[in-house]
């Protein structure tokens, strides 16, 4: 059964599921989350998008307005209130403007609501991304995690290269420790939209935030840790390898709570 009816390929709704473009292209990606037939942040997620194009040295043929526009217009024929959206954009490696790109719904995990009370585990990954400013798809590293997911079934990797935790190979990672907020500067990893609005969350509920690099022998140290993303909003860690985090934690409660009533209610209009 076909997943999605309609797709977006440079510029023009058409039926049907859209189809892998070119191996040798590189892929630059942005997924949105649609919720009650919005979608939310889309300007973070668009600016995001744009600057890590313009940080390969590529362009896009299109403005941000323009596909604003396409994204909505997908909504609208797709008819369909959630989800997660997917803007891929493929170049030629020797070509500045790409050479294809599509917008289109992509199937979404979601977790369980039991998984934010008791906490998912993780597992560390002795890899880190070569530019993970920029969000490109089927990476080495991203490969790799994908088996590891497969084979261990824990939840999420936790890339620590030579011993220093930076992200999760499809997330951003934070920790708690005597009530700071601790996470790896922004240089380090791929700056996540839900990072983004969980820093913004910390800082309107007066949480100190301390921006560094955790060593992985400083897990046991950690009071509590959480995962972000666009899918994941804020997921509670339950376990990293061996190091176990007591949950509930209140500060995780109360980020999770603050980005509720700071900026996603708002963004469905409430």
């Amino acid at each position: 059964m076909s997943f999605a009816k309609y797709y977006i390929e440079n510029g023009h709704l058409k039926s049907g599921n859209c189809k892998s473009q070119n191996k040798e292209c590189l892929v630059i990606y942005d997924v949105l989350r649609i919720e009650k037939g919005y979608p939310l942040f889309i300007k973070d997620h668009l600016n995001r998008l744009y600057e890590g194009i313009e940080k390969s040295g590529h362009q896009l043929s299109v403005n941000a307005e323009e596909l604003a526009q396409k994204i909505k217009q997908l909504i609208t024929a797709e008819k369909r209130t959630e989800g997660n959206i997917k803007i891929e954009c493929s170049f030629l490696h020797h070509e500045i403007i790409e050479c294809h790109y599509a917008i289109y719904f992509i199937p979404h995990f979601y977790p369980a609501p039991n998984l934010y009370q008791s906490g998912v585990e993780c597992t560390i990954l002795n890899e880190s991304r070569s530019n993970p400013s920029i969000k490109v798809a089927n990476t080495p590293v991203r490969l790799l995690s994908n088996q590891i997911l497969e084979k261990t079934k824990v939840f999420e990797t936790i890339l620590a290269k030579d011993n220093i935790i930076t992200e999760g190979s499809r997330s951003n990672i934070f920790f708690f420790k005597n009530d700071q907020l601790i996470t790896a500067p922004e240089t380090m990893v791929l700056a996540g939209v839900m990072r983004k609005k969980v820093i913004e969350t910390a800082l309107k509920l007066n949480i100190q935030i301390k921006y560094i690099a955790i060593n992985k022998n400083d897990l046991p140290l950690m009071d509590a840790a959480f995962l972000s993303g666009t899918s994941l909003r804020i997921l509670p860690v339950r376990k990293i390898d061996e190091h176990i985090y007591s949950l509930p934690h209140s500060l995780i409660t109360e980020l999770t709570e603050g980005l509720y009533r700071f900026f996603i209610d708002r963004g469905l209009g409430k």
